[in-house]
This record gives structure tokens, C-alpha cells and sequence, in this order.
């Protein structure tokens, strides 16, 4: 379905381009190469035809562009909102963050404690003289 609606969009701006280019303009515009600029009912339309067809066609491929946005838009959103719902990197970042170990201070990742029959720091028989 999107894909179908999106080669029609591309139909659409690749005509809309077209009948712009076609059109007169302050200068001398593509539209003459069609016969856009030439005298009188030498042309396709007849002297007024192609610039009242070529403005209707204009305003009707704008606004067939412009919906076609909207509904690309819309099935868009619609099509990938299951998808994202498990990807969504902020929320997986600082899911990570809070089930992750906290570092020890120590290194190799031995016990932040020390084992319970491991011998103190001072020697236990050196209160005075033997």
C-alpha cells in the first residue's frame, strides 16, 4: 500500500515540475520549446487554451501533491508504530544504564570486600616484646 501511494506521489511531483516548466513566464521559458510561446493558433491549446490549462493543471497537481504528502505522512506513521516501539535508543540507553552492575573501585572485578578469614593488616602478636 505505501509503496503504491508513493510511486503515485513521485507520478505527481514528476508532472507537477513538468507543468511548471511548461508555463510562460517573465521571460522566455521552456514553454515555448512546446509551443507554449508561439502566436496564436499555431499552438496546441489555441492563444489563451494553454495558459488556462496549464494554470488548472498546475493547481490541481499542487494540491494532489499536497494530499499526497498528508496521506504518506499519515501511513507512515501508522505502518512503523509497532516497529519503534521496541527500538527507541533513549529508552533502551537508560534501560542499560539502570540494570547495569555498578563498577567496583577495585580492578579485575574482585569483591568490594574482603573475605572474612583473610588476616588484618597488623600482626596479631606484636604488642610488645617475645
Amino acid at each position: 500500500m505505501f509503496t503504491i501511494l508513493l510511486l503515485v506521489h513521485i507520478l505527481v511531483a514528476i508532472c507537477l515540475v513538468m507543468v511548471i516548466l511548461m508555463q510562460s513566464g517573465q521571460g522566455a521559458a521552456i514553454s515555448s520549446a512546446f509551443g507554449g510561446g508561439g502566436g496564436g493558433n499555431q499552438t496546441l491549446f489555441g492563444g489563451r487554451g494553454a495558459g488556462t490549462f496549464l494554470t488548472k493543471a498546475t493547481s490541481y497537481l499542487g494540491a494532489a501533491f499536497l494530499v499526497m504528502s498528508f496521506v504518506l505522512a499519515f501511513v507512515q506513521a501508522h505502518q512503523s508504530a509497532p516497529a519503534r516501539a521496541g527500538r527507541n535508543i533513549i529508552r533502551d540507553t537508560m534501560r542499560q544504564t539502570e540494570t547495569a552492575p555498578a563498577p567496583s573501585s577495585q580492578g579485575g572485578g574482585a569483591p568490594a570486600e574482603a573475605p572474612t578469614g583473610a588476616p588484618s593488616s597488623a600482626p596479631a602478636g606484636s604488642g610488645g616484646g617475645q
